[in-house]
């Protein structure tokens, strides 16, 4: 009489298989942030950070806080000492403007002009 339950081919994967399976999409997440590190080429690292200037007074800054605007670099610092400044400024890069404190150091307009 013949086996009415005759062995059936496994359909799960042997062993190593089932590894091969887990560790693919590992291998291939590794080789695509190799690939992206590799085409970016040098690390980035952050611009050193700009230069501190007093207004008045510090360099390029003796005349006009616009003088010592125009005069600084993208990440300079100007510290404005204690006074009363009326002036009508442009800032066409990216500093950092402060006061020494906001009780003595006071920016004003020009009459009918903005700051």
């Amino acid at each position: 009489m013949p086996n009415p339950n005759p062995p059936r081919a496994s359909t799960q994967p042997a062993p190593t298989a089932r590894l091969a399976l887990l560790l693919a999409p590992l291998a291939a997440g590794t080789l695509a942030a190799a690939a992206l590190l590799f085409s970016l080429g040098q690390p980035a690292f952050a611009a050193p950070a700009g230069v501190f200037r007093n207004y008045p007074g510090g360099s390029g800054c003796t005349t006009t806080l616009q003088a010592c605007l125009n005069g600084a670099s993208a990440g300079d610092t100007i510290v404005v000492q204690p006074g009363t400044y009326t002036e009508s400024l442009t800032l066409s890069t990216a500093v950092s403007l402060t006061g020494v404190s906001s009780a003595t150091a006071i920016l004003r307009a020009p009459a009918a002009q903005r700051l």
